[in-house]
C-alpha cells in the first residue's frame, strides 16, 4: 500500500485520535526554552532563525546572550559584524551573522515582525522553516509545521521510509496539514514537536512513554 493512499485512508475520527494523542503526550513534557515565554515577539522570530539546523538545548546560550546584549532590533541591527559573529561561533553559525544583523536592520522600523508568511519570508535570513515556525509558535495564526521530528515520528507511525528529503513529500504534508487543528494549532504544534523530541527520538525512542505503542507504530515491529 502506497503511503499517499494510507493518507488518504485515515477518517476524521483517526486523525482526532492522533491529535489527541499527540497534545496529551506532549503537554506533559512541555520543554522551557526562554524563546517560548519572551514577551516580544522579535526574540521568537529570532530564536527560530537561530534554530534552523542546531539543536535547540545549544542554541539556549547565545539567543541568551544576544537578546541580553541586544534588546531592541536597533541595538542589534546598529552593533559590529564581528561582536555578532563572536556571539554565534559556538553554533558554528559565523556566516549568518550577517542575515541576523540585516533581519534587526528590517525590524528597527516595525512594532512587531509581520505576522503573514509571504511578508516574513521577504525579510532577510528567514526561510520557509523559520517563517512557519514563528506563526506557529509566536502567534496565534494556524501553521502546518514540518521538521525532522514530526517527519520520523509519521514516517514511523505509517509505516514508510525516513529520509532527508521526506519533509518535501506531498503525502506526509497533507497528513500533518489534517492533523494541525484550525483552532489553538499553537498547543498542537508545541506538543508535537516536544513528543517527537522527547519520546519519538532518532535512537532508542522511549516506546514505553509512547500513547501509540499497542499495534499503532511500525518502529516496535522491526
Amino acid at each position: 500500500m502506497t503511503a499517499m493512499c494510507k493518507t488518504s485512508e485515515y477518517s476524521y475520527y483517526q486523525i482526532q485520535y492522533i491529535r489527541k494523542m499527540i497534545i496529551r503526550s506532549g503537554s506533559e513534557k512541555y520543554q522551557t526554552f526562554p524563546w517560548r515565554t519572551s514577551k516580544y515577539k522579535w526574540h521568537g522570530l529570532l530564536a527560530e532563525v537561530l534554530l534552523q539546523r542546531t539543536r535547540a538545548k545549544n542554541v539556549v546560550p547565545v539567543y541568551n546572550n544576544l537578546v541580553q546584549r541586544y534588546p531592541s532590533p536597533e541595538d542589534l541591527a546598529s552593533s559590529k559584524l564581528t561582536d555578532i559573529e563572536k556571539l554565534l561561533y559556538p553554533l558554528g553559525l559565523k556566516w549568518r551573522a550577517k542575515f541576523v544583523q540585516s533581519l534587526a536592520d528590517s525590524l528597527k522600523t516595525l512594532q512587531s515582525p509581520p505576522e503573514n508568511l509571504i511578508e516574513l519570508l521577504a525579510l532577510p535570513g528567514v526561510g520557509p522553516y523559520a517563517a512557519n515556525a514563528f506563526l506557529a509558535f509566536h502567534t496565534d495564526i494556524r501553521a502546518v509545521l514540518i521538521d525532522s521530528n514530526t517527519a520520523r515520528f509519521i514516517c514511523r507511525y505509517t509505516g514508510q521510509k525516513y529520509h532527508g528529503e521526506i519533509r518535501k513529500e506531498r503525502w506526509l504534508m497533507d497528513l500533518i496539514g489534517r492533523l494541525t487543528p484550525r483552532n489553538n494549532s499553537k498547543v498542537f504544534n508545541q506538543s508535537f514537536l516536544d513528543f517527537s523530541m522527547l519520546v519519538c527520538k532518532p535512537t532508542k525512542p522511549d516506546c514505553r512513554r509512547c500513547p501509540f505503542q499497542r499495534g499503532h507504530c511500525s518502529y516496535e515491529h522491526k
